[in-house]
């Protein structure tokens, strides 16, 4: 009997103990997470399973200097939703980083409150500094009617100021162009500055690609499409378009020259001469009027006998094109008088 009655008396006690222990002050919600340039951050002040409180004090404190205190208000617990009348003591905020010395007294109640609660809400300001910020509750003291302190406990609260939270992940880069957009992971409170998978801008090529992602492509060189002469000289000489080098830094003209092919005589009655072996030279037969490959004394008379005709360029004997026979081309004749040409062909025939 006596082995029965002492583990009752210890049962009890673990009892009362559980009890007393179970009284709890405590910041809500026990961790929160905020953003930088967000809205004010709130949070209560509870307290759990407590018996015949009749007042209370305590500070709230916290490890960072970019934590500031807004406004405060009581809980509707120690007042009973408005049933007895309290009494509060504005806290002091005068030092960012501390609310210190609130504290309410029930008025005129005949007994205590016991219950679950609510005992006061504040707000904070949320431009903090990224990371947990740990508030505290200092300097708890918990009253019955009889000014006795109530045993307790206090738990503190965490703000943590981040960016983000992992495992998120955010889209990064640009998909503008030949750039390609990347994957950012979230790493404790901010944004990994590393974006894996980008493709970023390169240095502009011509190669009718957006390269350095700005929506144009190829704007370094604005001669690009347009129409040129190139390939080669005389009949050799084609018309193209201006493109990108295959060095992929510049432009060419992509004319495709022609073929050269054997120089024709002309006896230059009303027909223009022509470069065929693309030399640079119109006529190579310089001054052989007839196409008899010398020049001689029956050019130097076709000259004299056509000598001050006018009228279109390459009338007779109009050697250099300008629309008269003269001077300049007897001098061509003159000049050029005995020369024996070889080689050459006219209308497929070789006269040389």
């Amino acid at each position: 009997m006596n082995k029965i009655r002492a583990l009752t008396v210890v049962m009890i006690f673990f009892s009362l103990l559980n009890v007393v222990s179970a009284q709890t002050l405590s910041i809500q919600p026990a961790s929160q997470d905020v953003y930088p340039g967000g809205t004010q951050v709130s949070i209560d002040i509870d307290i759990s399973s407590i018996s015949g409180l009749y007042g209370f004090q305590f500070d709230i404190a916290n490890n960072t200097n970019g934590v500031g205190y807004d406004s405060h208000s009581e809980g509707s617990f120690l007042d009973e939703s408005g049933t007895v009348g309290t009494f509060c003591v504005t806290p002091d905020f005068s030092t960012s980083d501390l609310a210190r010395n609130y504290a309410c007294t029930r008025q005129q109640a005949a007994t205590g409150v016991s219950g679950s609660g609510t005992l006061a809400s504040f707000t904070l300001t949320s431009g903090l500094t990224l990371g947990p910020v740990t508030l505290t509750l200092q300097n708890t003291k918990l009253s019955d009617i009889n000014s006795q302190p109530i045993t307790h406990s206090a738990n503190p609260g965490q703000i943590v100021v981040r960016f983000c939270t992992p495992p998120q992940t955010q889209a990064c880069g640009s998909n503008v162009g030949e750039c390609q957009e990347g994957t950012r992971s979230c790493v404790l409170y901010d944004w990994d500055p590393n974006c894996v998978g980008e493709v970023g801008p390169t240095a502009e090529l011509c190669d009718g690609l957006d390269n350095n992602c700005n929506t144009e492509t190829d704007e370094d060189w604005p001669e690009l499409g347009n129409t040129c002469t190139g390939g080669g000289l005389g009949e050799c000489a084609s018309s193209g378009t201006i493109v990108c080098n295959t060095a992929q830094d510049g432009t060419e003209c992509n004319a495709v020259p022609g073929t050269p092919s054997n120089e024709t005589c002309v006896m230059n009655i009303g027909n223009t001469p022509e470069d065929e072996d693309c030399d640079g030279d119109d006529d190579e037969y310089i001054g052989d009027t007839d196409c008899s490959c010398e020049v001689d004394i029956l050019d130097l008379s076709f000259i004299g006998t056509n000598f001050g005709n006018t009228g279109a360029p390459g009338i007779d004997g109009d050697l250099n094109l300008d629309g008269e026979v003269d001077i300049f081309d007897l001098v061509t004749v003159g000049s050029n008088f005995a020369t024996q040409y070889t080689g050459e062909n006219w209308n497929g025939y070789n006269y040389c």
